[in-house]
């Protein structure tokens, strides 16, 4: 017969057992956030300084314009008839297959951009310019080329929010009618909310949202093609990932949107 010391043992083993699997859940559970490499554009003087907001006081915009160079898939440099020799860069090694247009070399250009020395990325990265656009300047038409957004602001409501200066920005310019000539020739974005695809992440579920491009959903990971009327070259959107979170704690970003687009 079992002496009373061995059934004691068969409890204690399985409350062990117990433990450990609830121990790897809960590991399980309290993933990280998700991986965020911005493209973290940068934007200085000869001087090696950061270009400071130069559109209109008050306002957060950064305007960059006249002949420029390609120094490297993520470096173009402008000279800039008022601030000078101005360079622009931005993380093209971490994502291949992004680069600044190579029609923009020798070109006249104008450099759209916000600039927010608060900005952070999950993460903590700093992200001096979250988002940023690049035209070529065409018989006093500027023709856009490129755009990026690194952008962790949100919406109001809980979702990632479209960072200035893209879509339609009258400071810079743009029509906000889209039949007016001055109306931006580049594809129109948003975020729309997604709960198909989440994780846990440190401050609870993180759900990856969807990027709309001119109407084109696209989840992480994914680019489409977009054809416009008034602009026929086909623009490139790829979305690297959007996200939002159900929890907030101190330190972590509660959205997130980054994506890119190119002609």
């Amino acid at each position: 017969m079992p002496s009373s010391r061995a059934r004691a043992r068969a409890p204690r083993a399985a409350l062990a057992a117990l433990l450990g699997l609830t121990a790897a859940a809960t590991a399980a559970c309290h993933r990280a956030d998700p991986e965020v490499v911005p493209f973290a554009v940068r934007i200085t003087d000869a001087a090696g300084g950061p270009v400071l907001p130069n559109v209109a006081p008050g306002e957060p915009l950064v305007l960059v314009g006249g002949p420029a160079t390609l120094a490297g898939e993520g470096v173009l440099r402008v000279t800039d008839p008022v601030l000078g020799l101005v360079t622009v860069t931005f993380d093209a090694a971490s994502h291949p297959g992004v680069r600044f247009p190579p029609r923009l070399d020798g070109q006249e250009v104008r450099v759209h951009a916000q600039y927010n020395p608060a900005a952070v990325a999950p993460g903590g990265a700093p992200l001096p310019y979250p988002a940023m656009r690049v035209a070529l300047l065409a018989g006093g038409d500027l023709r856009y080329q490129f755009l990026l957004a690194d952008s962790p602001y949100d919406d109001g409501t809980g979702l990632p929010a479209m960072p200035r200066p893209i879509n339609p920005e009258e400071r810079l310019g743009d029509a906000l009618d889209p039949n007016d000539p001055a109306f931006p020739d580049h594809p129109l974005y948003s975020v729309a909310a997604s709960h198909a695809r989440f994780e846990a992440g440190a401050c609870g579920l993180v759900y990856h949202d969807v990027l709309v491009a001119e109407g084109a959903a696209l989840q992480a990971g994914e680019e489409a093609q977009t054809v416009l009327l008034a602009s026929p070259a086909p623009w490139t959107s790829r979305h690297v990932d959007s996200w939002h979170r159900t929890g907030a704690c101190p330190g972590h970003a509660k959205t997130w949107t980054q994506w890119a687009a190119w002609r």
